[in-house]
Protein backbone atom coordinates (compact mmCIF):
# COMPACT_ATOMS: atom_id res chain seq x y z
CA UNK A 1 0.00 0.00 0.00
CA UNK A 2 1.45 3.77 -0.50
CA UNK A 3 0.07 6.79 -0.35
CA UNK A 4 0.32 10.73 -1.01
CA UNK A 5 -1.14 12.99 1.53
CA UNK A 6 -0.96 16.98 1.24
CA UNK A 7 -2.32 19.74 3.59
CA UNK A 8 -2.67 23.41 4.00
CA UNK A 9 -2.86 25.48 6.51
CA UNK A 10 -4.40 28.79 6.12
CA UNK A 11 -2.90 30.66 8.59
CA UNK A 12 -3.26 33.35 10.27
CA UNK A 13 -6.91 32.32 9.68
CA UNK A 14 -7.41 29.45 11.79
CA UNK A 15 -8.04 26.47 9.14
CA UNK A 16 -7.01 24.43 7.25
CA UNK A 17 -7.49 21.49 4.39
CA UNK A 18 -5.94 18.25 3.54
CA UNK A 19 -6.46 15.60 0.70
CA UNK A 20 -4.98 12.14 0.51
CA UNK A 21 -4.79 9.60 -1.81
CA UNK A 22 -3.26 5.87 -1.38
CA UNK A 23 -3.39 2.62 -3.67
CA UNK A 24 -3.86 -0.68 -1.80
CA UNK A 25 -2.49 -3.88 -4.23
CA UNK A 26 -4.11 -7.26 -3.06
CA UNK A 27 -3.61 -10.54 -4.16
CA UNK A 28 -6.17 -13.56 -4.47
CA UNK A 29 -9.62 -13.09 -4.96
CA UNK A 30 -10.00 -9.26 -3.30
CA UNK A 31 -9.75 -6.26 -5.81
CA UNK A 32 -7.67 -3.28 -5.51
CA UNK A 33 -8.44 -0.63 -4.32
CA UNK A 34 -7.94 3.15 -3.85
CA UNK A 35 -8.41 4.63 -0.63
CA UNK A 36 -9.08 8.16 -0.45
CA UNK A 37 -9.62 10.94 2.43
CA UNK A 38 -10.79 14.84 2.08
CA UNK A 39 -10.64 17.03 5.40
CA UNK A 40 -10.79 20.43 6.84
CA UNK A 41 -10.55 21.69 10.48
CA UNK A 42 -11.40 25.30 12.00
CA UNK A 43 -10.31 25.83 15.34
CA UNK A 44 -12.71 28.03 17.12
CA UNK A 45 -10.52 28.64 20.13
CA UNK A 46 -7.09 27.39 21.32
CA UNK A 47 -9.23 23.75 22.82
CA UNK A 48 -12.16 23.57 20.33
CA UNK A 49 -11.83 22.25 16.88
CA UNK A 50 -14.35 22.15 14.01
CA UNK A 51 -13.62 18.95 11.32
CA UNK A 52 -15.46 17.60 8.49
CA UNK A 53 -13.99 14.31 6.76
CA UNK A 54 -14.91 12.29 3.64
CA UNK A 55 -13.12 8.92 3.69
CA UNK A 56 -13.76 6.36 1.24
CA UNK A 57 -12.66 3.31 -0.77
CA UNK A 58 -12.65 3.02 -4.81
CA UNK A 59 -12.82 -0.79 -5.87
CA UNK A 60 -10.83 -1.94 -8.92
CA UNK A 61 -11.77 -5.31 -10.07
CA UNK A 62 -8.62 -8.24 -10.44
CA UNK A 63 -9.21 -10.58 -13.28
CA UNK A 64 -9.20 -13.32 -9.88
CA UNK A 65 -11.80 -10.75 -8.07
CA UNK A 66 -14.90 -12.88 -9.52
CA UNK A 67 -14.32 -16.01 -7.53
CA UNK A 68 -15.50 -14.11 -4.04
CA UNK A 69 -16.97 -15.76 -1.24
CA UNK A 70 -21.13 -15.67 -1.93
CA UNK A 71 -20.68 -14.80 -5.53
CA UNK A 72 -23.06 -16.82 -7.70
CA UNK A 73 -20.83 -19.56 -9.18
CA UNK A 74 -20.98 -19.38 -12.57
CA UNK A 75 -19.24 -22.83 -13.47
CA UNK A 76 -22.04 -25.23 -13.37
CA UNK A 77 -21.25 -26.73 -16.69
Amino acid sequence: EGRLLAGRSFYPFPAYAGAEIGYRRRNGPYSDEIPYRLESGLFFHKKFLFQIALDGVDNRLNDEAGDMVGAPDTDDE
